[in-house]
């Protein structure tokens, strides 16, 4: 019974430790342009370099050339079979921009405006994704060609003054050796104005059900809660 117990107490401490080098992966800052914004994680996930170091720099690799990625946050066991990530992000046209409320109104206008017109997106997704391809090819030596399918939006989520946020379900293609595999991914959206500076959380999962939207929409609204809080 002793030796139990003692075991009992070792894996305690090495979970309490385990728990300690986590805990500052879940509070830091990013600066946009010359703004420091305070993060906090969602439960469960950690920014990237804690998980592993080098996927931040991967990741930016397969984003679009217009936006500004600040951020990357994964789960404590790394990217696993439901392949979720959170990511902030800025366009880069406006990050030197203050945003008061009035731009932020218009600029959730526009995007509501726009949201339901995917088709008209399609020409710059089919560029991303060629880029994409390429740079697998550069940095794997593997000859994947990698393209968007349908892409379904869904209901705005949440819309008030501070949040706006939407899911869309994406297919995506990959093509390896003369097989087609076809994978349905959830977007989930929500952009917000941080000490005048616009931010939007991205969360991208495997979708397998309904519940994998209500996760990503839940988790969404929690990291959007904890932005919100800590920089008040």
């Amino acid at each position: 019974m002793y030796k139990n117990l003692t075991k009992y107490i070792g894996i305690l401490l090495l979970s309490t430790l385990a728990s300690n080098v986590y805990a500052d992966a879940r509070n830091y800052s990013i600066k946009v342009h010359k703004t420091t914004i305070e993060v906090e994680a969602p439960d469960g996930f950690y920014e990237s370099s804690y998980v592993d170091r080098y996927a931040f720099k991967r990741f930016v690799k397969l984003m679009p050339d217009d936006l500004l990625t600040h951020t990357l946050l994964l789960p404590k066991s790394g990217v696993d079979d439901n392949l979720r990530v959170i990511f902030l992000a800025t366009p880069k046209k406006i990050v030197k921009h203050k945003v008061s409320d009035a731009i932020f109104n218009k600029i959730i206008n526009n995007v509501k405006d726009e949201r339901l017109k995917l088709t008209r997106l399609r020409s710059d997704v089919d560029s991303h994704y060629k880029n994409i391809s390429k740079s697998i090819k550069d940095d794997y030596n593997v000859d994947a060609d990698v393209a968007m399918g349908e892409m379904t939006p869904l209901d705005v989520f949440i819309d008030n003054d501070d949040l706006f946020g939407f899911t869309t379900i994406l297919n995506l293609e990959v093509l390896v050796d003369g097989k087609l595999k076809v994978t349905p991914f959830i977007n989930t959206f929500a952009m917000m104005n941080i000490k005048n500076k616009l931010v939007s959380i991205y969360i991208y999962a495997k979708y397998n059900s309904i519940k994998d939207t209500v996760w990503a929409e839940a988790k969404a609204k929690e990291f959007a809660s904890l932005l919100m809080d800590k920089n008040k």
